[in-house]
Protein backbone atom coordinates (compact mmCIF):
# COMPACT_ATOMS: atom_id res chain seq x y z
CA UNK A 1 0.00 0.00 0.00
CA UNK A 2 1.22 3.18 -1.08
CA UNK A 3 1.86 6.69 1.10
CA UNK A 4 -1.42 7.87 -0.59
CA UNK A 5 -3.72 5.28 -0.38
CA UNK A 6 -2.57 4.83 3.55
CA UNK A 7 -3.52 8.75 4.51
CA UNK A 8 -6.76 8.12 1.90
CA UNK A 9 -7.35 5.42 4.43
CA UNK A 10 -6.80 6.98 7.64
CA UNK A 11 -9.12 9.97 6.68
CA UNK A 12 -11.96 7.30 5.89
CA UNK A 13 -11.63 5.59 9.11
CA UNK A 14 -12.03 9.21 10.86
CA UNK A 15 -14.85 10.07 9.31
CA UNK A 16 -16.49 6.89 9.52
CA UNK A 17 -15.89 6.75 13.25
CA UNK A 18 -17.55 10.16 13.31
CA UNK A 19 -20.45 8.75 11.52
CA UNK A 20 -21.18 6.16 14.17
CA UNK A 21 -20.99 8.82 16.62
CA UNK A 22 -23.71 10.98 14.71
CA UNK A 23 -25.84 7.41 14.44
CA UNK A 24 -25.25 7.15 18.59
CA UNK A 25 -26.98 10.84 18.79
CA UNK A 26 -29.55 9.69 16.09
CA UNK A 27 -30.35 6.57 18.78
CA UNK A 28 -30.45 8.96 22.03
CA UNK A 29 -33.00 11.38 20.01
CA UNK A 30 -35.28 8.15 19.38
CA UNK A 31 -34.89 7.37 23.06
CA UNK A 32 -35.64 10.57 24.18
CA UNK A 33 -38.86 10.58 21.64
CA UNK A 34 -39.77 7.24 23.26
CA UNK A 35 -39.65 8.86 26.82
CA UNK A 36 -41.41 11.96 25.51
CA UNK A 37 -44.47 9.96 24.14
CA UNK A 38 -44.58 7.48 26.71
CA UNK A 39 -44.04 9.47 30.11
CA UNK A 40 -46.49 11.37 31.58
CA UNK A 41 -44.59 13.96 33.85
CA UNK A 42 -44.00 17.61 34.47
CA UNK A 43 -40.12 17.03 32.92
CA UNK A 44 -42.24 15.83 29.82
CA UNK A 45 -40.62 19.43 27.76
CA UNK A 46 -37.20 18.11 28.91
CA UNK A 47 -37.24 14.79 26.83
CA UNK A 48 -38.41 17.25 23.70
CA UNK A 49 -35.57 19.56 24.09
CA UNK A 50 -33.58 16.02 24.06
CA UNK A 51 -35.23 15.14 21.11
CA UNK A 52 -34.56 18.31 19.16
CA UNK A 53 -30.89 18.58 20.10
CA UNK A 54 -29.86 14.77 19.57
CA UNK A 55 -31.81 14.66 15.74
CA UNK A 56 -30.20 17.84 15.20
CA UNK A 57 -26.61 17.21 16.07
CA UNK A 58 -26.82 13.42 14.80
CA UNK A 59 -28.92 14.07 11.64
CA UNK A 60 -26.23 17.56 10.93
CA UNK A 61 -22.67 15.52 11.60
CA UNK A 62 -24.31 12.41 9.40
CA UNK A 63 -25.10 14.76 6.59
CA UNK A 64 -21.30 15.95 6.28
CA UNK A 65 -19.46 12.65 7.14
CA UNK A 66 -21.34 11.16 3.92
CA UNK A 67 -20.85 14.51 1.86
CA UNK A 68 -17.11 14.03 3.32
CA UNK A 69 -17.06 10.67 2.10
CA UNK A 70 -18.34 11.31 -1.28
CA UNK A 71 -15.27 13.75 -1.72
CA UNK A 72 -12.97 11.41 0.03
CA UNK A 73 -13.79 9.06 -2.52
CA UNK A 74 -13.87 11.67 -5.74
CA UNK A 75 -10.61 12.74 -4.42
CA UNK A 76 -9.03 9.32 -4.33
CA UNK A 77 -10.27 8.41 -8.08
CA UNK A 78 -9.28 11.41 -9.15
CA UNK A 79 -5.41 11.39 -8.09
CA UNK A 80 -5.81 7.35 -9.68
CA UNK A 81 -6.46 8.42 -12.94
CA UNK A 82 -4.24 11.39 -12.88
CA UNK A 83 -0.99 8.56 -11.42
CA UNK A 84 -1.91 6.67 -14.91
CA UNK A 85 -2.01 9.79 -16.98
CA UNK A 86 -0.25 12.24 -15.68
CA UNK A 87 3.27 13.06 -15.18
CA UNK A 88 5.24 13.09 -11.63
CA UNK A 89 6.81 16.97 -10.60
CA UNK A 90 7.95 18.20 -7.67
CA UNK A 91 6.37 21.03 -6.26
CA UNK A 92 8.40 23.55 -3.64
CA UNK A 93 5.20 23.48 -0.24
CA UNK A 94 5.15 27.71 0.26
CA UNK A 95 2.08 28.36 2.45
CA UNK A 96 -0.52 26.36 3.56
CA UNK A 97 -4.04 27.77 4.24
CA UNK A 98 -7.12 27.35 6.31
CA UNK A 99 -11.01 27.38 5.42
CA UNK A 100 -14.04 25.81 7.21
CA UNK A 101 -14.85 24.17 4.57
CA UNK A 102 -11.56 22.68 3.25
CA UNK A 103 -9.46 22.18 6.31
CA UNK A 104 -5.99 22.80 6.44
CA UNK A 105 -4.18 22.92 2.85
CA UNK A 106 -0.73 22.66 1.87
CA UNK A 107 0.66 25.02 -1.10
CA UNK A 108 2.41 23.98 -3.49
CA UNK A 109 4.68 26.32 -6.70
CA UNK A 110 6.23 24.63 -9.43
CA UNK A 111 6.95 25.52 -13.24
CA UNK A 112 5.77 23.78 -16.04
CA UNK A 113 6.92 24.77 -19.34
CA UNK A 114 8.74 28.32 -17.75
CA UNK A 115 4.78 29.28 -15.98
CA UNK A 116 4.45 29.08 -12.59
CA UNK A 117 1.81 26.71 -11.08
CA UNK A 118 -0.04 27.22 -8.00
CA UNK A 119 -0.78 23.66 -7.20
CA UNK A 120 -3.27 23.38 -3.60
CA UNK A 121 -3.34 20.08 -1.65
CA UNK A 122 -6.70 18.08 -0.41
CA UNK A 123 -6.75 18.70 3.48
CA UNK A 124 -4.05 17.66 6.01
CA UNK A 125 -3.41 17.99 9.50
CA UNK A 126 -3.41 21.11 10.79
CA UNK A 127 0.28 22.78 11.36
CA UNK A 128 1.29 20.50 7.88
CA UNK A 129 3.72 23.68 7.16
CA UNK A 130 5.31 23.92 10.40
CA UNK A 131 5.62 20.15 9.87
CA UNK A 132 7.49 20.05 6.68
CA UNK A 133 10.07 22.74 7.93
CA UNK A 134 10.83 20.66 10.96
CA UNK A 135 10.71 17.15 9.18
CA UNK A 136 12.92 18.83 6.27
CA UNK A 137 10.16 18.18 3.43
CA UNK A 138 10.85 21.19 0.89
CA UNK A 139 9.02 19.93 -2.09
CA UNK A 140 6.25 17.26 -2.77
CA UNK A 141 4.73 14.82 -5.44
CA UNK A 142 2.11 16.66 -7.67
CA UNK A 143 0.71 14.55 -10.37
CA UNK A 144 -0.11 16.44 -13.36
CA UNK A 145 -1.72 16.12 -16.51
CA UNK A 146 0.52 17.75 -18.72
CA UNK A 147 -2.05 18.70 -21.44
CA UNK A 148 -4.12 20.91 -18.49
CA UNK A 149 -1.56 21.59 -15.82
CA UNK A 150 -4.92 22.54 -13.93
CA UNK A 151 -5.71 18.65 -13.53
CA UNK A 152 -3.77 17.85 -10.44
CA UNK A 153 -3.19 16.05 -7.36
CA UNK A 154 -0.55 16.50 -4.71
CA UNK A 155 0.54 13.99 -2.46
CA UNK A 156 0.64 14.59 0.67
CA UNK A 157 1.37 11.30 1.89
CA UNK A 158 4.64 11.59 2.59
CA UNK A 159 3.69 14.25 5.31
CA UNK A 160 0.83 12.35 6.69
CA UNK A 161 2.64 9.21 7.28
CA UNK A 162 5.40 11.48 9.56
CA UNK A 163 3.22 13.40 11.75
CA UNK A 164 1.74 12.39 14.96
CA UNK A 165 -2.00 13.62 14.93
CA UNK A 166 -2.85 14.15 18.19
CA UNK A 167 -5.99 16.18 17.42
Amino acid sequence: MNKANSSFNKKKQEVLLSTILSFVFLAFGIFFLYLYLEINSIDRESYLVGVILCFIIGGVTLIMNIKGLIKLEGIKKKTEVLKNIGEIIRAKVVDEKYTMLEGTQLICNAEINGISYEFISSSVPRYSLYACKELGIDELPVYVNMQNPKEYAVDTGEVEDRIVNLT
